[in-house]
Parts: structure tokens; sequence; C-alpha cells
């Protein structure tokens, strides 16, 4: 089984750099790593323009000379809304990712469903069954645009929505990694 949903300090919500987690991973003896850092191009998302496609492109190809015997996947998880669907390809176009996973971070442009701040917000607004609704009409959107291999934390709305009613708190969600089977 191989983790392809791997955040580095490339992205704002990681804690190790690409270097840490490939001396971890040989370790271990894993044989491959997805790396897939945040792309996010929506103007009203708190993390927009903090890719660095340069700089993530030199740290793995410096890991991948540091550490010959694992394999390393670039990907990149991109943030979808319909409204910046130009951005992205745009964005993505020349770029040599090995895989672009697509995820919903936000809903209706200016709601952050991926933290709890604005997943309360969210929830505050409309019912459960409307949110979810609105949810997975959105990651149904995202999927027939043809964009993305795959499919990043489709239950992130549950885990977020879960811990801001059961803790009350804003503490940092940390997603569950998204795996594939090597086939």
């Amino acid at each position: 089984m191989l983790d392809m949903h791997v955040h580095s300090l490339i992205s704002h919500d990681a804690e190790s750099s690409i270097r840490d987690y490939c001396e971890q991973a040989s370790k271990a003896g894993v044989v491959e790593i997805g790396f897939a850092e945040h792309l996010d191009l929506c103007q009203a998302d708190p993390h927009c323009g903090l890719h660095d496609y340069e700089k993530y492109r030199e740290e793995i190809l410096a890991a991948q000379k540091d550490f010959p015997a694992l394999k390393l996947r670039m990907g990149v998880e991109v943030s979808y809304l319909p409204s910046v669907r130009k951005e992205i390809l745009e964005y993505l176009s020349g770029k040599d990712y090995d895989f672009i996973l697509g995820a919903v971070h936000l809903v209706r442009e200016d709601i952050t469903v991926s933290e709890p701040d604005g997943c309360r917000e969210f929830f505050a607004k409309d019912g459960a069954e409307e949110c979810y609704r609105e949810f997975f009409e959105l990651t149904l959107e995202l999927v027939k645009s043809g964009l993305f291999d795959g499919l990043a934390h489709l239950d992130i709305i549950i885990g977020t929505r879960w811990n801001c009613s059961r803790t009350g708190t804003g503490g940092r969600i940390t997603a569950g990694s998204g795996r594939f089977l090597k086939g």
C-alpha cells in the first residue's frame, strides 16, 4: 500500500520536510512516497498563492539524489471551485507533476470547510443535510471536471464537523491520508 497524500513544509499544514520524510521512509523500508502539496488559487482562500512550484521541484530533486532507492512522486493537491477552473488549468500547464489530486476545501468561495472556524460558520447557516448536500455536489462536480487524477479526503467535512461539534474548540484538524493500492 502506498500513501500518495503526504504534505511537507512546502504546504501550510505540515511539520516535516521532504528530506525528513525520506529519512524516516528509508529507515522503515518504504520504497515509494507520493507528496501532494497544496495548491490554492481562489483569492478568498487564506492559503492562496503559497505554493512554490520551483522550490518544491528542487526539494524533490535533491531528495531523489540523496535517497536513490526511494521512489518519489511529486504530486499536487488542488483546491477545487468551478470559478477557478481557468486558473487551475493555466497554473498546471507546463508543470511536471506526477499526479494531481482535487479537493474541496472551500464552498461558496468564502467558507473553508477544512478548518474548524469555517466549518462552524458553514453549519451554523444551514442544516447539516443541506451542508453535506452542497459539499458532496461540489465534490461530484470536481470528479466530473476531468482535471484530476484522484480525489483527496472525500470525508474532510465529516471529520471537521465532528471535531467542531465534539470539542467546541478551534483546534487544528489533521486530515487522514488518501491511500491508493499499488497495482
